[in-house]
C-alpha cells in the first residue's frame, strides 16, 4: 500500500459520493468504500446491501479497467478497510 496519510484518505457512504470523490482523485490518493467484510455485508437483506454492492461493484469495475487498484487492510476488530486508490501515471 502506499504512504498516503490517513488524513487524506476519503470514506464513500453511497454510490454518488464515490463517483464525486473519484472524479476528483489525484494519481496515488485514496478512497475507503467499505469497512466490515464485504462478502458477507453484500449479502445482507435491504437497501443497504444494494448500496454496498454498488460501491464494491463499481470500485472493482474502475480497477479493471486499469484507472484504479484495490486494497484492504484487517481493522483491530476483525473486519476490513476495503480502498481504491486511484493509479500513479
Amino acid at each position: 500500500m502506499t504512504t498516503t496519510p490517513e488524513s487524506d484518505i476519503r470514506t464513500a457512504r453511497d454510490k454518488r459520493t464515490l463517483a464525486r470523490q473519484l472524479r476528483h482523485l489525484r494519481p496515488g490518493e485514496m478512497v475507503v468504500y467499505h469497512m466490515g467484510h464485504l462478502a458477507r455485508d453484500r449479502e445482507i437483506n435491504g437497501p443497504l446491501a444494494e448500496s454496498i454492492g454498488e460501491l464494491a461493484d463499481t470500485a472493482w469495475s474502475l480497477a479493471r479497467s486499469g484507472a484504479g487498484v484495490l486494497y484492504q487492510q484487517r481493522l483491530p476488530d476483525g473486519g476490513f478497510a476495503y480502498f481504491y486508490e486511484a493509479r500513479r501515471q
